[in-house]
C-alpha cells in the first residue's frame, strides 16, 4: 500500500505544481481530490488490516497536524514567498506520503524555487549588461519572462 500513498501524493503534488504556475494558487478542488483519494486509501487499508488501522490514522493525522503547524509558521514569517495554499497541500501530501517526504518536498521546491529565481536575476543582469536579448526571444525566455512577469503581479514589486 506504500507505493500507491506514495504515487497519490506525488500526482498530486504535479498537479498542484501545473495549476500553481498557471493561475498562482494551489485550488481547493485539487486539495478535496486529494483528500477523498487519501479516503479511498484508508478504507483499503480498513479493509485489508483492521487490527493496525486506528493506531495508523492517529498517527497520520498527528504528522499532517504537526506539518501544518510548522509550514504555518514558516509562511507567516515568509512574507508571501510560501503561502498558506502550500500550507494545505503539503498538509494532504503529508496524508499520503508521511511526514519525511513532505518536508523532503517543501525542502526540494524550496531548492527549486531559489535556483529559478537566481538563473532569472543572472539572466536578466547579463543581458542588461551585455544589451543582447536572444533570451528574451526565445520559447524558453519567453516562458521564463511569462512566469517572471506573474510573479511580479502578484507580489506587487518589480
Amino acid at each position: 500500500m506504500e507505493p500507491v500513498k506514495l504515487l497519490w501524493g506525488l500526482a498530486l503534488l504535479a498537479a498542484a505544481a501545473v495549476a500553481d504556475v498557471r493561475e498562482r494558487r494551489v485550488p481547493n478542488r485539487l486539495l478535496l481530490l486529494g483528500l477523498a483519494g487519501r479516503g479511498v486509501l484508508y478504507a483499503a487499508e480498513l479493509l485489508t488490516g483492521p487490527e493496525k488501522f486506528g493506531a495508523a490514522l492517529l498517527g497520520d493525522l498527528a504528522q499532517a497536524g504537526a506539518a501544518v503547524a510548522v509550514l504555518a509558521l514558516a509562511a507567516a514569517a515568509s512574507r508571501g514567498a510560501l503561502g498558506f495554499g502550500d500550507v494545505k497541500l503539503l498538509g494532504v501530501v503529508c496524508l499520503c506520503c508521511g511526514l519525511r517526504w513532505t518536508f523532503w518536498c517543501f525542502a526540494f521546491g524550496a531548492a527549486a524555487a531559489a535556483a529559478a529565481s537566481i538563473w532569472l536575476l543572472a539572466v536578466k543582469r547579463w543581458e542588461e549588461s551585455t544589451g543582447w536579448l536572444w533570451f528574451r526571444t526565445s520559447w524558453r525566455g519567453i516562458c521564463w519572462r511569462q512566469c517572471g512577469r506573474r510573479s511580479r503581479e502578484y507580489t506587487g514589486r518589480e
